[in-house]
């Protein structure tokens, strides 16, 4: 399984936490699961970037909230068409859950025709965002709450505005019904970095 990791960047001193975040996770992975994790920096501001973690890095100028840097990404990402990807966004305040990546892998198992996954989310003050039907919506869902296989993701992208997040899986979900399972589990942490 191939998982790819996409980080609009505008906190370059967050990523080497973040590598510490990413290589724990894949050393649980027992080489089920290999990782590549692609940041993308404003062109505008970029930030130098040896950290030694899985990366491909790029850069575009402007956009809003890092939607451009993120659809550069998928842009890429997609046109490979080389491997057949699982993809998560990862915001440059955000890590993963220590059992994201066997908790995805056990989901893939569990539901083989799935092309994505909802779960929930731990929030700064220790509070969950609970992941279910009713949550899949514009400024109730954060972009670090879901993975999608490429194949689901398809030509769909963010859209230049703030709450993309939300329209982006929201519009898929709607579009999808049975594709997308919802997970109980929390498998990230909302603005962690900024603590």
């Amino acid at each position: 399984m191939n998982l790819a990791i996409i980080t609009p960047c505008s906190r370059p001193e967050n990523l080497r936490r973040m590598c510490e975040n990413i290589n724990n996770i894949g050393s649980d992975a027992q080489g089920s699961v290999k990782i590549f994790w692609y940041i993308v920096h404003d062109a505008e501001n970029p930030a130098k970037c040896d950290i030694g973690c899985y990366t491909n890095t790029m850069a575009i100028k402007g956009g809003v909230s890092g939607n451009l840097q993120r659809n550069l990404a998928l842009d890429r990402l997609i046109r490979s068409r080389k491997l057949s990807f699982w993809v998560y966004f990862l915001d440059d305040d955000n890590i993963m859950h220590p059992n994201f990546v066997p908790e995805l892998r056990k989901a893939v198992e569990t539901y083989p025709s799935a092309k994505g996954f909802i779960f929930s989310q731990e929030l700064p003050a220790g509070g969950i965002r609970i992941s279910e039907h009713d949550s899949v919506k514009v400024c109730h869902i954060d972009q670090a709450q879901y993975c999608l296989h490429t194949d689901l993701i398809g030509n769909n992208r963010f859209v230049q505005q703030y709450e993309a997040d939300g329209i982006f899986i929201e519009k898929i979900y709607k579009e999808n019904p049975g594709e997308i399972v919802i997970l109980p589990q929390v498998m990230s942490y909302y603005n962690f970095l900024r603590r």
